[in-house]
């Protein structure tokens, strides 16, 4: 699985998709090894169905009017099992069940809470390791591999002494001192006593993110995995970023930060990639209150997923507020030796999904699809292209959004996943084939710049994508910090955008922007035109020649406002190609907007 694994993320060192045609640099040779040490000693279960019974007889003589299920009728509340999938597509099959809350490493270590990943060395490391769970007893096993280690007894609530019994005959309880009484030195046989150290509690607590330019906010909506030695469980923070775990529990658990949250599944190491609920540790406690602090080194990567989490939230908020697509289920992958970004919007695709239309895009510009002449833009891929082809057919985890985070503050990483978000909105509306353009530019364009001058044929396509995901950008981060000084340039707390969030918004330029001033800078891009069709700003607009930069070719105002979100988003539909053809649809479809020709106007100030 492993060297599987590194061939992919090797291929999306160079797939990157939508946005930036950059190098990724990438993080797959991280050995496994290194993440997964030793389990420890392994404890025996009180929980197993004879060491119950065994508390249960023990019980009956201390405290023979307490609350225990009969010896004889005692049956399994749950089962202790484990998983073993063939490949990527029965790792599907147990993700897909939300009942199941399964975990690489094997509960009853002495090191089980700690591990965040462990492969079992039986098994080869080019396979998928066993996956560990409890189920309930009358689970309805998928057609996956699996074992039942142990049949296993919960103690309902009010049976709070038969549990600490059953930990207290296994060596499984931890030391505490309740009134003065330390457990370990008390003789629980003691009705009193055992009373006093059988309490449970519902784990609890509030976790905070720091901005990089200081103060906190809460982590909203995001999963926290809860696992002591013998059980798990997961919760939700809410927008105040507090949790709370229904299940009641004698042991302190481990809290963590788990990869897979309401809005976003966010992965950062190869294991995680390849499907793991690989978890991060924050620390321990029944209440825990904990701040994830902007960091360096290894817990800057809590910091990062904690960020792009409440990024995808606020992203959440806007596409609910505004009947925009959502992120359901969006897998992102982090790669914190980059800072680029993009849109390959691979999740449950192939990369067949999108290259079957690559030859026919290469035709119509002229470009022979099948001769390394005709692919320079970021190496000569057509060698390599079956082998993408057959290491990425079955794989079902691969990512819709790529975000590097090198160096990144809050407001960057906010801005980068609010961009390539609006990329996953855009292409939910339109098809596998409209997507392919976008990325073919983004991979094969031979001119210069990120976005190319924008005379190829398929750049029309780039030109609609990034003209909506730069509009979104900017009206999220304007939302987000809303102190300016400027009504077109934010005031971003951090103070590393130097530039217009618009990518030049208000200073277009005409199509192609052959000069490397525009072409640079993608102006040819009209990123401010979805803004003028929305504001009433009434702001002036200058079009400046694409060969010459300096040249103003035509000016004006901009006339035209009272578009909504929706509507601006209902748009676009697989026929808007263009820039062109969305001015026509638009013009057709509201013919009120353009009774003076503002919408012509406007659209001929960006070159249009």
């Amino acid at each position: 699985m492993q060297k599987k694994f590194i061939l992919i993320i090797i291929i999306l060192t160079v797939f990157i998709g939508a946005c930036q045609r950059q190098e990724i640099v990438s993080e797959a040779g991280n050995d496994l090894r290194k993440t997964a040490s030793g389990l420890g000693e392994k404890l025996e279960n009180p929980y197993s169905l004879p060491n119950m019974k065994r508390a249960i007889q023990l019980l009956m003589s201390v405290a023979p009017d307490a609350d225990f299920p009969s010896v004889s009728d005692l049956s399994p509340t749950h089962l202790y099992v484990r998983f073993l999938p063939a490949d990527y597509e029965e790792m599907q099959v147990l993700e897909q069940d939300s009942t199941l809350l399964y975990d690489p490493v094997p509960f009853g270590y002495e090191n089980s809470m700690d591990l965040d990943y462990y492969h079992d060395p039986e098994i080869p490391e080019d396979k998928i390791t066993w996956l560990y769970a409890f189920v309930p007893h009358d689970y309805s096993f998928p057609d996956v591999q699996y074992e039942v280690l142990e049949e296993i007894y919960m103690p309902e609530d009010g049976e709070d002494e038969l549990e600490t019994l059953a930990m207290k005959m296994t060596d499984n309880l931890e030391n505490e001192v309740v009134n003065g009484h330390q457990l370990m030195s008390s003789n629980l046989n003691d009705r009193e006593l055992l009373g006093l150290f059988s309490r449970r509690f519902n784990p609890s607590g509030t976790i905070m993110v720091q901005n990089s330019f200081g103060g906190s906010v809460p982590l909203r909506r995001a999963a926290i995995y809860i696992k002591t030695l013998w059980w798990n469980d997961v919760s939700q923070t809410n927008d105040n970023g507090y949790y709370f775990v229904n299940r009641r529990y004698k042991h302190t658990p481990s809290v963590k930060i788990w990869n897979r949250n309401s809005t976003n599944y966010t992965t950062q190491r190869w294991t995680e990639h390849a499907g793991f609920l690989v978890s991060d540790k924050l620390g321990e406690g029944k209440v825990f209150n904990y701040t994830i602090e902007h960091t360096t080194g290894s817990k800057r990567d809590l910091w990062v997923k904690a960020t792009i989490n409440n990024a995808y939230v606020i992203y959440d908020d806007f596409t609910r507020a505004n009947q925009i697509a959502r992120p359901d289920g969006l897998r992102t992958w982090v790669f914190k030796s980059s800072n680029y970004g993009g849109a390959p919007l691979l999740h449950n695709r192939t990369l067949r999904s999108y290259s079957v239309h690559y030859p026919g895009i290469a035709s119509r510009n002229g470009e022979n699809f099948g001769s390394l002449v005709g692919k320079t833009g970021i190496f000569s891929l057509s060698p390599i292209m079956d082998l993408i082809t057959r290491a990425t057919i079955s794989h079902g985890n691969l990512p819709d959004i790529v975000i590097g985070t090198s160096g990144k503050n809050t407001s960057e990483i906010y801005a980068m996943v609010f961009h390539e978000a609006a990329h996953y909105s855009h292409k939910a509306k339109v098809s596998n084939a409209y997507w392919a353009n976008v990325q073919y530019q983004a991979m094969f364009d031979k001119t210069n710049g990120t976005y190319g001058d924008g005379s190829p044929a398929y750049a029309t396509y780039t030109g609609v994508a990034e003209a909506w995901s730069y509009f979104i950008e900017y009206q999220l981060m304007y939302q987000t910090f809303p102190s300016s000084t400027s009504a077109t340039i934010p005031n971003i707390r951090d103070g590393r955008y130097n530039r217009n969030m618009t990518a030049y918004y208000g200073d277009p330029s005409t199509i192609p922007g052959s000069a490397s001033d525009a072409a640079s800078f993608a102006r040819w891009i009209p990123s401010g035109l979805f803004r003028d069709l929305m504001d009433s700003d009434n702001n002036a607009l200058q079009l400046r020649s694409g060969t010459s930069y300096s040249s103003i070719v035509d000016s004006g105002t901009d006339r035209v406002s009272g578009f909504t979100y929706k509507q601006l988003y209902d748009l676009l539909t697989p026929d808007v190609t263009s820039m062109t053809v969305l001015r026509q649809k638009i013009v057709a479809q509201y013919p009120p907007k353009n009774t003076a020709n503002q919408v012509t106007e406007l659209f001929r100030l960006y070159g249009y």
